[in-house]
Protein backbone atom coordinates (compact mmCIF):
# COMPACT_ATOMS: atom_id res chain seq x y z
CA UNK A 1 0.00 0.00 0.00
CA UNK A 2 2.75 2.28 0.60
CA UNK A 3 4.28 1.81 -2.90
CA UNK A 4 0.89 2.73 -4.16
CA UNK A 5 0.43 6.03 -2.58
CA UNK A 6 4.16 6.98 -3.42
CA UNK A 7 3.66 5.95 -6.98
CA UNK A 8 0.35 8.23 -6.74
CA UNK A 9 2.52 10.92 -5.44
CA UNK A 10 4.74 10.67 -8.43
CA UNK A 11 2.72 10.77 -10.64
CA UNK A 12 0.85 14.29 -9.31
CA UNK A 13 3.75 15.33 -10.65
CA UNK A 14 2.29 14.72 -14.67
CA UNK A 15 -1.38 14.65 -14.80
CA UNK A 16 -1.39 13.84 -18.60
CA UNK A 17 0.71 11.84 -20.35
CA UNK A 18 4.08 13.04 -21.84
CA UNK A 19 3.65 15.55 -25.34
CA UNK A 20 2.26 13.92 -28.65
CA UNK A 21 3.76 13.98 -31.54
CA UNK A 22 3.29 16.56 -34.15
CA UNK A 23 0.05 15.74 -35.69
CA UNK A 24 -0.16 14.19 -38.82
CA UNK A 25 -1.52 15.75 -42.14
CA UNK A 26 -5.13 16.99 -42.31
CA UNK A 27 -5.46 14.21 -44.95
CA UNK A 28 -4.33 11.26 -43.27
CA UNK A 29 -5.91 12.13 -40.11
CA UNK A 30 -9.38 12.23 -41.79
CA UNK A 31 -8.79 9.03 -43.34
CA UNK A 32 -7.79 7.42 -40.33
CA UNK A 33 -11.24 8.56 -38.72
CA UNK A 34 -13.17 7.38 -41.24
CA UNK A 35 -11.23 4.23 -41.77
CA UNK A 36 -11.42 3.66 -37.92
CA UNK A 37 -14.79 5.14 -36.31
CA UNK A 38 -17.97 3.39 -36.58
CA UNK A 39 -20.17 5.35 -38.87
CA UNK A 40 -23.07 2.60 -38.02
CA UNK A 41 -23.33 3.91 -34.83
CA UNK A 42 -22.21 7.15 -34.96
CA UNK A 43 -24.66 8.50 -37.38
CA UNK A 44 -27.87 8.06 -39.08
CA UNK A 45 -26.82 7.66 -42.26
CA UNK A 46 -28.05 3.67 -42.40
CA UNK A 47 -30.20 2.95 -39.69
CA UNK A 48 -31.40 5.06 -36.58
CA UNK A 49 -31.50 1.93 -33.56
CA UNK A 50 -28.76 0.30 -31.78
CA UNK A 51 -29.87 -2.63 -29.85
CA UNK A 52 -27.11 -3.74 -27.10
CA UNK A 53 -28.33 -7.16 -25.70
CA UNK A 54 -26.75 -8.33 -22.64
CA UNK A 55 -27.10 -12.09 -21.06
CA UNK A 56 -25.46 -13.79 -18.28
CA UNK A 57 -23.76 -16.76 -17.29
CA UNK A 58 -24.88 -17.57 -13.71
CA UNK A 59 -23.03 -15.81 -10.76
CA UNK A 60 -21.76 -13.02 -13.55
CA UNK A 61 -24.92 -10.75 -13.23
CA UNK A 62 -24.05 -7.47 -14.51
CA UNK A 63 -24.60 -4.85 -12.18
CA UNK A 64 -27.12 -2.15 -13.12
CA UNK A 65 -25.01 0.80 -12.75
CA UNK A 66 -22.67 -0.90 -15.53
CA UNK A 67 -25.60 -1.12 -18.17
CA UNK A 68 -26.96 3.05 -17.39
CA UNK A 69 -22.95 3.64 -17.63
CA UNK A 70 -22.85 2.36 -21.27
CA UNK A 71 -25.90 3.87 -21.71
CA UNK A 72 -24.59 7.27 -21.09
CA UNK A 73 -21.92 6.94 -23.18
CA UNK A 74 -24.25 5.90 -26.46
CA UNK A 75 -26.26 8.93 -25.36
CA UNK A 76 -23.76 10.76 -25.63
CA UNK A 77 -22.19 10.35 -28.80
CA UNK A 78 -24.63 8.86 -30.72
CA UNK A 79 -26.41 11.30 -32.84
CA UNK A 80 -29.89 12.88 -31.97
CA UNK A 81 -32.37 10.42 -33.32
CA UNK A 82 -30.69 7.25 -32.63
CA UNK A 83 -32.67 4.91 -30.59
CA UNK A 84 -30.87 3.24 -27.76
CA UNK A 85 -31.64 -0.04 -26.44
CA UNK A 86 -29.71 -1.35 -23.72
CA UNK A 87 -31.18 -4.51 -22.44
CA UNK A 88 -30.58 -7.04 -20.24
CA UNK A 89 -31.61 -10.62 -21.54
CA UNK A 90 -30.88 -14.26 -20.68
CA UNK A 91 -29.53 -15.85 -17.94
CA UNK A 92 -27.07 -18.74 -19.16
CA UNK A 93 -26.66 -21.88 -17.20
CA UNK A 94 -23.20 -22.61 -15.42
CA UNK A 95 -22.50 -25.73 -16.67
CA UNK A 96 -23.35 -24.36 -20.83
CA UNK A 97 -20.44 -21.96 -20.32
CA UNK A 98 -18.12 -24.28 -18.88
CA UNK A 99 -19.31 -27.15 -21.63
CA UNK A 100 -18.37 -24.29 -24.46
CA UNK A 101 -14.76 -24.21 -23.59
CA UNK A 102 -13.73 -22.77 -26.56
CA UNK A 103 -14.22 -20.31 -29.50
CA UNK A 104 -16.41 -23.31 -31.43
CA UNK A 105 -18.67 -23.54 -28.02
CA UNK A 106 -19.03 -19.65 -27.81
CA UNK A 107 -20.43 -19.26 -31.11
CA UNK A 108 -22.43 -21.97 -30.37
CA UNK A 109 -24.06 -20.10 -26.95
CA UNK A 110 -24.01 -16.39 -29.43
CA UNK A 111 -25.99 -18.55 -31.91
CA UNK A 112 -28.52 -20.23 -29.06
CA UNK A 113 -28.88 -17.13 -26.96
CA UNK A 114 -28.55 -14.39 -29.13
CA UNK A 115 -32.28 -12.64 -29.60
CA UNK A 116 -31.93 -9.87 -32.42
CA UNK A 117 -30.93 -10.63 -36.40
CA UNK A 118 -27.47 -8.71 -37.06
CA UNK A 119 -28.06 -8.80 -40.50
CA UNK A 120 -30.72 -6.65 -40.33
CA UNK A 121 -28.02 -3.77 -39.44
CA UNK A 122 -29.87 -1.46 -41.99
CA UNK A 123 -32.61 -1.42 -39.40
CA UNK A 124 -31.05 -1.83 -35.78
CA UNK A 125 -27.39 -1.79 -35.13
CA UNK A 126 -27.24 -4.73 -32.76
CA UNK A 127 -23.97 -5.05 -29.96
CA UNK A 128 -24.14 -8.24 -28.43
CA UNK A 129 -22.20 -8.18 -24.64
CA UNK A 130 -21.67 -11.47 -22.76
CA UNK A 131 -20.77 -11.71 -18.67
CA UNK A 132 -18.88 -14.69 -17.88
CA UNK A 133 -17.09 -15.45 -14.57
CA UNK A 134 -13.27 -15.72 -16.37
CA UNK A 135 -11.34 -15.81 -19.07
CA UNK A 136 -8.16 -17.39 -18.28
CA UNK A 137 -9.19 -20.92 -19.37
CA UNK A 138 -9.97 -19.90 -22.89
CA UNK A 139 -6.88 -16.86 -23.70
CA UNK A 140 -4.53 -18.00 -20.96
CA UNK A 141 -4.23 -14.39 -19.54
CA UNK A 142 -6.24 -12.64 -16.78
CA UNK A 143 -8.02 -10.33 -18.59
CA UNK A 144 -11.02 -8.28 -18.23
CA UNK A 145 -12.75 -7.44 -21.56
CA UNK A 146 -12.57 -8.42 -25.14
CA UNK A 147 -14.44 -7.31 -28.08
CA UNK A 148 -14.56 -9.70 -31.27
CA UNK A 149 -16.49 -10.43 -33.97
CA UNK A 150 -18.63 -13.56 -33.88
CA UNK A 151 -19.36 -15.41 -37.04
CA UNK A 152 -22.75 -17.83 -36.06
CA UNK A 153 -24.68 -20.01 -37.84
CA UNK A 154 -28.55 -19.69 -37.24
CA UNK A 155 -31.34 -20.61 -38.98
CA UNK A 156 -29.19 -22.11 -42.00
CA UNK A 157 -27.83 -19.05 -42.30
CA UNK A 158 -24.66 -17.38 -41.43
CA UNK A 159 -24.46 -13.92 -39.47
CA UNK A 160 -21.73 -12.36 -38.01
CA UNK A 161 -21.91 -9.62 -34.62
CA UNK A 162 -20.03 -7.64 -32.82
CA UNK A 163 -19.55 -9.31 -29.42
CA UNK A 164 -18.01 -7.90 -26.02
CA UNK A 165 -16.96 -10.82 -23.11
CA UNK A 166 -16.82 -9.26 -20.02
CA UNK A 167 -14.93 -11.27 -17.20
CA UNK A 168 -16.32 -10.56 -13.40
CA UNK A 169 -13.72 -12.74 -12.12
CA UNK A 170 -11.16 -10.26 -13.13
CA UNK A 171 -13.34 -7.32 -11.27
CA UNK A 172 -12.83 -9.21 -7.77
CA UNK A 173 -9.21 -9.55 -8.24
CA UNK A 174 -8.71 -6.06 -8.91
CA UNK A 175 -10.98 -4.44 -6.32
CA UNK A 176 -9.58 -3.40 -3.24
CA UNK A 177 -10.76 -1.21 -0.22
CA UNK A 178 -13.29 1.09 -1.38
CA UNK A 179 -12.44 0.97 -5.08
CA UNK A 180 -15.36 -1.76 -5.72
CA UNK A 181 -15.70 -4.18 -8.01
CA UNK A 182 -18.26 -2.02 -9.78
CA UNK A 183 -15.76 0.69 -10.38
CA UNK A 184 -13.91 -1.83 -12.95
CA UNK A 185 -17.12 -2.90 -13.92
CA UNK A 186 -18.29 0.08 -15.12
CA UNK A 187 -14.68 0.80 -16.33
CA UNK A 188 -14.00 -1.94 -18.83
CA UNK A 189 -17.86 -1.90 -20.12
CA UNK A 190 -17.72 1.30 -21.29
CA UNK A 191 -14.04 1.07 -22.56
CA UNK A 192 -15.21 -2.18 -24.33
CA UNK A 193 -17.89 0.11 -26.13
CA UNK A 194 -15.60 2.53 -27.03
CA UNK A 195 -14.02 -0.05 -29.25
CA UNK A 196 -17.39 -0.88 -30.62
CA UNK A 197 -17.43 2.64 -31.67
CA UNK A 198 -13.91 2.51 -33.35
CA UNK A 199 -11.81 3.91 -30.93
CA UNK A 200 -8.76 5.00 -31.02
CA UNK A 201 -7.21 4.64 -34.71
CA UNK A 202 -5.64 8.28 -34.53
CA UNK A 203 -2.56 8.32 -34.44
CA UNK A 204 -2.40 12.01 -32.68
CA UNK A 205 -2.83 9.96 -29.60
CA UNK A 206 -2.74 6.17 -29.57
CA UNK A 207 -0.24 4.03 -27.48
CA UNK A 208 2.39 2.59 -29.55
CA UNK A 209 2.61 -0.75 -27.24
CA UNK A 210 -1.32 -0.80 -27.80
CA UNK A 211 -2.87 0.15 -30.88
CA UNK A 212 -6.27 1.07 -30.39
CA UNK A 213 -5.59 2.63 -26.89
CA UNK A 214 -5.42 6.16 -26.20
CA UNK A 215 -2.34 7.69 -24.42
CA UNK A 216 -4.29 10.01 -22.44
CA UNK A 217 -4.27 8.03 -19.00
CA UNK A 218 -7.31 9.59 -17.63
CA UNK A 219 -9.52 8.29 -20.54
CA UNK A 220 -11.55 5.04 -20.16
CA UNK A 221 -9.68 4.15 -23.48
CA UNK A 222 -6.37 4.08 -22.35
CA UNK A 223 -4.76 0.70 -21.55
CA UNK A 224 -2.88 0.70 -17.79
CA UNK A 225 1.01 0.87 -18.34
CA UNK A 226 3.63 1.09 -15.50
CA UNK A 227 3.84 4.96 -15.77
CA UNK A 228 0.12 5.55 -16.16
CA UNK A 229 -0.58 3.13 -13.00
CA UNK A 230 1.78 5.67 -10.47
CA UNK A 231 -0.24 8.70 -12.47
CA UNK A 232 -4.10 7.29 -11.76
CA UNK A 233 -2.78 5.53 -7.92
CA UNK A 234 -3.37 8.87 -5.89
CA UNK A 235 -6.45 10.08 -7.83
CA UNK A 236 -8.32 6.26 -7.67
CA UNK A 237 -7.24 5.87 -3.95
CA UNK A 238 -8.86 8.94 -2.74
CA UNK A 239 -11.72 9.28 -4.84
CA UNK A 240 -12.32 5.10 -5.19
CA UNK A 241 -13.57 6.03 -8.84
CA UNK A 242 -11.77 4.57 -11.81
CA UNK A 243 -12.02 6.50 -14.65
CA UNK A 244 -14.93 5.50 -16.91
CA UNK A 245 -15.52 8.45 -19.42
CA UNK A 246 -14.03 8.95 -22.97
CA UNK A 247 -11.03 11.95 -22.45
CA UNK A 248 -10.92 14.72 -25.05
CA UNK A 249 -8.97 13.73 -27.83
CA UNK A 250 -11.09 10.21 -28.27
CA UNK A 251 -14.46 12.97 -28.21
CA UNK A 252 -12.79 15.19 -30.36
CA UNK A 253 -12.05 12.46 -32.89
CA UNK A 254 -15.92 11.24 -32.92
CA UNK A 255 -17.03 14.88 -33.21
CA UNK A 256 -14.74 15.53 -36.22
CA UNK A 257 -15.56 11.96 -37.75
CA UNK A 258 -19.01 12.80 -37.70
CA UNK A 259 -18.80 16.26 -39.25
CA UNK A 260 -16.86 14.53 -42.30
CA UNK A 261 -19.87 11.98 -42.78
CA UNK A 262 -22.22 14.80 -42.71
CA UNK A 263 -19.98 16.46 -45.09
CA UNK A 264 -19.72 13.56 -47.30
CA UNK A 265 -23.82 12.74 -47.14
CA UNK A 266 -23.94 16.32 -48.50
CA UNK A 267 -22.06 16.49 -51.50
CA UNK A 268 -23.39 13.10 -52.61
CA UNK A 269 -26.49 11.89 -52.30
CA UNK A 270 -25.61 7.94 -52.59
CA UNK A 271 -23.49 7.90 -49.81
CA UNK A 272 -25.34 6.23 -47.63
CA UNK A 273 -25.86 3.49 -50.28
CA UNK A 274 -21.95 3.24 -50.22
CA UNK A 275 -21.81 3.00 -46.80
CA UNK A 276 -23.86 -0.25 -46.83
CA UNK A 277 -22.15 -1.52 -49.59
CA UNK A 278 -19.26 -1.65 -48.37
CA UNK A 279 -20.21 -3.09 -45.36
CA UNK A 280 -22.29 -5.84 -47.07
CA UNK A 281 -18.57 -6.54 -48.58
CA UNK A 282 -17.34 -6.47 -45.57
CA UNK A 283 -19.63 -8.73 -43.81
CA UNK A 284 -18.97 -11.24 -46.57
CA UNK A 285 -15.41 -11.17 -46.43
CA UNK A 286 -15.31 -12.05 -42.61
CA UNK A 287 -17.93 -14.72 -43.26
CA UNK A 288 -15.67 -16.14 -46.24
CA UNK A 289 -12.79 -16.58 -44.01
CA UNK A 290 -14.44 -17.90 -40.80
CA UNK A 291 -16.01 -20.79 -43.55
CA UNK A 292 -12.65 -20.84 -45.22
CA UNK A 293 -11.35 -21.86 -41.72
CA UNK A 294 -14.39 -24.18 -40.88
CA UNK A 295 -12.95 -26.28 -43.84
CA UNK A 296 -9.87 -26.82 -43.16
CA UNK A 297 -8.31 -30.52 -41.43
Amino acid sequence: MVAILLLGLAGLLYVQAPAVDSAPPEAVRQAVLLDGLNPFLLTNLVSRRVVVEIDWVAGARPAPESLQAAETLLRRHCPAGKRIEVRLDDEIEWNRWIQAGGRRGLEELVASYLDHDPSRWDEAEVVYVLYVPDGRPWFARDVSGITDRIVFEHSGETRTVRTVLLFTDSFRRDAWLWVTRLEYEKATFVHELGHVLGLVSNPLHVQKKYPQHCKRSRCVMHQPTEWSLWVNALPVFFTGRVPHELGRLCAEDIRAAKNLWSAHASSASDFSDRLQAARARRDASIIADWQAQRRLP
